[in-house]
């Protein structure tokens, strides 16, 4: 058990493993392991499993045809990368445990709300340090042939779209 300044008894099974503290925004990985939201993002940056890159033998040009339409620009880059377990090292995701973040504010109300304001703070620095921003690039092609089918003609069209900064315009 740990005490927090306000004395709060905290079960060790509600503790990060990570960084020791009241679980926050708890997240559950494939493994079933349980870690904060922000913990889990900053391992993951660190020790994604694939590194995408020209150098880099798993990279692949892609055939993949998007209609960005149904592009999600709030879409959370982070929550599908996948790394590593900090705790048993398996390749896995970490997607967010709702019922559980509850439970715990339940349980601990002063240890959470302190931890929500501490949350907030390291994000606004955070927020003033840097920003995140998704960039799709690709293009769309389809051949234009004339009514002899003997014209070698393509039609090309480059796309690029962001989402995550504030005024992200392409």
């Amino acid at each position: 058990m740990a005490t927090t300044p306000d004395h709060e008894l905290i079960s060790e099974d509600d503790l990060c493993p990570i960084c020791h503290l009241l679980l926050f925004s708890p997240v559950k990985t494939s493994c079933a392991h349980l870690l904060c939201q922000t913990c889990m993002s900053h391992w993951a940056t660190a020790s994604t499993t694939t590194t995408p890159s020209l150098y880099h033998p798993s990279f692949s040009a892609s055939s993949l045809d998007l209609d960005l339409r149904a592009f999600d620009p709030s879409y959370d880059l982070a929550s599908s990368l996948e790394a590593h377990c900090p705790m048993c090292r398996t390749p896995t995701i970490a997607l967010p445990h709702p019922s559980l973040a509850a439970a715990l504010e339940t349980k601990y109300p002063l240890t959470y709300a302190q931890r929500r304001a501490e949350d907030a703070q390291n994000n606004d620095a955070a927020a003033s340090d840097s920003e995140t921003v998704v960039i799709l690039l690709g293009n769309r092609h389809a051949v234009v042939g004339g009514d002899d089918n003997t014209a070698n003609k393509h039609d090309w069209t480059f796309f690029a779209a962001c989402a995550g900064a504030k005024g992200c315009a392409v």
